[in-house]
């Protein structure tokens, strides 16, 4: 059996995301949902796939396509998952779904009443060095406390062109915590399997 992707976005987690569907069988890009802006690289993309580039959701959303694979700006997400789901779609997302949780249990909802999978990329739970503590967590006995740190160079990352939209999201949310710093929060979860009694985080900034 094989699996059709629509594709939406272009950018630096676009790319990452097509390299591993590259190597997976089966495996089919057949459309990419972009911007006006980012037409060069969708269109290089697809030539690349022999995939058809789409600028108006409406086209694309109504395409036959089995996994939607969500690559776009964080702010974007949870209308974009809403949709595929709306449209019987699978849904691969960068994470976070949505900056709210109104937003993330409506889209709970819609995918048992669709019967479609939402799965978000929380890949820290794969990486060698926390999976291998993982399993080690009923060796070293109660763990009452979990501390993390998360270092991230925003300037580079813009600089070399990667990540430049995130100048554009929304000024009074913490796009750190929601961006990269949410993988710390998953991998306390995931470590615990149980809601913390007490967080506490405190967020810098060097200019």
């Amino acid at each position: 059996m094989g699996y059709k992707i629509g594709l939406i976005g272009t950018g630096y987690m676009a790319k990452k995301h097509i390299s591993v569907l590259e190597k997976i069988e089966n495996v089919e890009i057949v459309a990419i949902l972009s911007t006006n802006t980012s037409l060069f690289e969708a269109n290089d993309i697809a030539q690349k796939h022999n995939a058809i580039v789409y600028t108006n959701p409406d086209e694309f959303w109504v395409l036959n396509f089995d996994v939607a694979v969500i690559c776009s700006p964080n702010r974007f997400h949870f209308k974009q998952v809403k949709n595929a789901l709306l449209n019987s779609k699978h849904v691969f997302c960068e994470k976070p779904v949505s900056y709210f949780e109104k937003e993330i249990i409506e889209l709970i909802d819609l995918s048992k009443k669709t019967n479609r999978k939402v799965y978000v990329g929380m890949n820290c739970r794969f990486r060698d060095q926390f999976s291998y503590v993982y399993s080690l967590k009923r060796r070293v006995g109660d763990v009452f406390l979990f501390r993390g740190n998360y270092v991230f160079n925003l300037r580079k990352s813009i600089i070399n062109n990667e990540k430049k939209w995130m100048q554009d999201e929304p000024q009074n949310l913490c796009l750190f915590l929601h961006g990269g710093g949410i993988h710390l929060l998953d991998l306390m979860l995931w470590y615990f399997n149980e809601l913390p009694e007490i967080v506490f985080a405190l967020s810098t900034s060097k200019s």
